[in-house]
């Protein structure tokens, strides 16, 4: 997947939903470096961003950047801590950050913290049902055991899978890497163990990424494919393997939030 793509695609998610409310304020759960952030002030949203600045990343200088410096841009604590007050977001989004979170109790119930009474959210992450490990292009490597894995990623990469990575060009240094590196920095759930933990009304998003995607790419046969609603399923189906899952959860009404009301997904 273009990181571009997706990039785009939720800088108009969240200018959609921007139309007539120009008060509307959005957090970015693992921003990174912040090119989404940049990319919806560009378009005069009141856009910040959070993260942890993990240690699988070059973050080293992340700390003169001027969004981090004028506070638009703010760490995430190492017990999970997001610095900003309560209910003060009406849109938060995450893309490709929920499988890098290992205490997501903690994480989902600052969302709930955050986000207003019947704000939005909108997450794309790959489940541990997705087929291609996104970060090393290895195919089922987050689901070999563990024991297995180094083995496999090395076999892998020896028939030319992976890709390279500066400084680990010899297979075995590649898969030790990679070996470890999955298992320091993902936590792969499964999709309805993860959708199960949101409180509030979750709804499946991903034909409406693949519709962007192809209005985007010029590609009108798929959105006519698209359009044929009995096979929307399958088509979820496949895109959770072969890509990442997609949801939006609208936040409940702080009283549900005070008596532990969830609804099921459709």
């Amino acid at each position: 997947m273009s990181n571009d793509v997706n990039r785009e695609y939720f800088v108009d998610y969240v200018c959609s939903r921007t139309r007539g409310r120009p008060s509307l304020r959005v957090l970015d759960y693992g921003c990174g470096r912040g090119a989404t952030v940049r990319a919806l002030r560009a378009r005069a949203v009141d856009a910040y961003g959070a993260d942890v600045f993990f240690a699988g990343m070059d973050y080293e200088d992340i700390g003169s950047d001027e969004l981090v410096v004028q506070g638009i841009i703010r760490r995430i604590s190492p017990r999970g801590d997001v610095p900003f007050p309560d209910q003060w977001f009406d849109v938060l989004i995450s893309d490709q950050v929920l499988e890098h979170v290992k205490d997501l109790d903690k994480a989902i119930s600052e969302f709930g913290r955050l986000i207003k009474s019947g704000g939005v959210m909108l997450h794309h992450f790959p489940s541990l049902e997705v087929w291609r490990e996104p970060h090393y292009n290895v195919w089922f490597s987050h689901r070999v055991h563990p024991r297995m894995r180094r083995p496999y990623l090395r076999i892998s990469h020896e028939i030319g899978l992976g890709g390279n990575e500066p400084g680990f060009d010899e297979p075995a240094a590649w898969a030790a890497h990679v070996d470890s590196w999955l298992r320091d920095f993902c936590q792969y759930r499964r999709r309805s163990q993860l959708i199960s933990m949101f409180a509030g009304t979750s709804r499946d998003a991903e034909i409406d990424y693949c519709r962007y995607r192809a209005h985007r790419t010029g590609h009108p046969i798929v959105l006519r494919l698209l359009a044929f609603r009995p096979l929307g399923p399958v088509y979820r189906w496949l895109f959770r393997r072969l890509a990442f899952s997609a949801i939006e959860v609208t936040a409940p009404a702080l009283q549900d939030r005070a008596s532990g009301v969830v609804q099921a997904p459709d």
